[in-house]
């Protein structure tokens, strides 16, 4: 019970960073802008960050006790390589994947008044999301694993006071595009100061091969979003989306299975 009870009010208080990290956004475009252009923003928003969100729990979900049993057996270096080739490459390909289907989701999933603004930034959301997925399935597991909830803490603190000046400073300026310029440049932050409190404890070296492992099924999909969207230019966007899922899926599947990334931790 002392050890549960001394974890509570890190780990409350992560929780609440990440809310705040998570909705800044839009609490200043609901501040500054005007009521019309919340709810286009909070669609894209919701599109472009769920996708990520949902792979990277499903990871954790099995992945964070398979990184506590490795730790126990003395074999956590082997088990963070895995996890941290697959998480990278899997963001890097999804969001390849929304930046290049992003007209066709936008077609498919939202009202024509919409389409516009999702279309210019789902890009820019999803690299936030991927920047904050990467935070939450690798480096904060890392730390987490290690014990390090207030020094997690307080790093995700800073994160989060960069997070609401930028949104305070971009929204007021730009809108719907300076909400979610906001959380880009936010989430970023958050990640960069992530991974340099857990520097000494990982240390991602990508040797040719492994380089080439975790950037070809990114690569996959852009291939075949490129070659879908000119083969079937008059198709219907379902079409476009089906097909593009169907061939990239056992690509990414493929390219996963033959790459490598060396990931060495140090417990120190």
């Amino acid at each position: 019970m002392p050890v549960l009870l001394e974890m509570a009010p890190p780990l409350i208080g992560l929780a609440a960073l990440n809310v705040i990290i998570g909705s800044i956004d839009r609490l200043a475009l609901g501040l500054f802008g005007s009521p019309a252009s919340l709810a286009p923003y909070a669609t894209s928003y919701a599109l472009g960050r769920q996708g990520f969100d949902v792979m990277t729990n499903a990871l954790n979900a099995g992945g964070f006790p398979a990184l506590v049993a490795a730790r126990a057996r003395g074999r956590e270096q082997g088990r963070l390589g895995q996890q941290a080739r697959l998480l990278i490459a899997l963001m890097l390909a999804c969001y390849a994947g929304l930046a290049l289907a992003r007209h066709d989701l936008a077609m498919l999933l939202l009202p024509e008044a919409y389409r516009a603004e999702a279309i210019a930034l789902l890009p820019i959301i999803g690299l936030g999301a991927v920047a904050l997925n990467l935070k939450n399935g690798l480096t904060d597991n890392v730390l987490l694993v290690e014990g390090h909830f207030w020094r997690q803490m307080t790093g995700l603190a800073v994160g989060a006071a960069v997070a609401v000046v930028a949104a305070l400073a971009l929204v007021p300026l730009a809108g719907s595009l300076g909400a979610a310029l906001a959380f880009a440049f936010g989430a970023m932050s958050v990640l960069s100061i992530s991974f340099w409190q857990a520097r000494k404890l990982l240390l991602i070296e990508i040797d040719k091969a492994g380089f080439v492992g975790v950037l070809s099924p990114a690569l996959m999909v852009i291939l075949v979003c490129l070659g879908v969207t000119y083969l079937l230019a008059a198709s219907e966007p379902a079409l476009r989306l089906a097909v593009m899922l169907g061939l990239s899926s056992p690509l990414v599947l493929w390219a996963l299975s033959r790459g490598k990334t060396r990931v060495v931790a140090d417990g120190g």
